[in-house]
């Protein structure tokens, strides 16, 4: 394929694809320097010819496609405090959803930030932890004793010796009645 070029007004070429390349690469043409060839109907930019692939972006600079606003930091402690809320109840999750919080009220506030759905995930995350560990909280002296004699009913049965609770340990020992 013979492929012709336009700069300043001047029609250059022929040349081959490589000759292109090769020009594009030393920046003797741009992908804004103007092509024709044998079936193109008219001339069209280089970038616009589809001769070559389409330009990469370059590392580091933010596509526009991103809007700009950065996310906030107290969203993704919120976010990560209500994962590890089963962890730590009710601590943490208490700790979370202070953060989701003020993480949603600073986003409100500040049109440049972001985060709104990962300080509510950590919010509702947070709640559910905290609203687990209150009956945690509230039974945890029924439970244990609730164990301990299922424990022991379990030890009866299998016909091993009960252990006895560290309070009767220390009670003094019953005397014996008087003759």
């Amino acid at each position: 394929m013979q492929i012709y070029i336009l700069r300043d007004d001047q029609q250059s070429g022929p040349f081959t694809v490589g000759e292109i390349c090769s020009q594009l690469a030393t920046g003797e043409i741009s992908r804004e320097t103007f092509v024709w060839w044998e079936g193109l109907p008219e001339w069209q930019t280089l970038e616009q010819s589809q001769l070559i692939p389409p330009a990469t972006p370059v590392i580091g600079k933010v596509p526009e496609l991103v809007d700009g606003r950065r996310i906030t930091s107290l969203a993704i402690w919120s976010l990560v405090l209500g994962i590890l809320g089963f962890l730590f109840t009710p601590i943490i999750p208490i700790i979370g959803v202070l953060c989701g919080h003020a993480a949603r009220s600073k986003i409100n506030r500040r049109h440049d930030l972001k985060g709104e759905g990962l300080a509510l995930t950590g919010l509702i995350l947070g709640y559910f932890w905290i609203a687990a560990a209150v009956p945690m909280l509230i039974f945890h002296d029924k439970v244990e004793k609730m164990e301990q004699e299922v424990q022991d009913t379990c030890m009866h049965w299998l016909g091993k010796p009960v252990k006895q609770d560290s309070a009767d340990l220390n009670a003094p020992a019953p005397t014996p009645p008087s003759p």
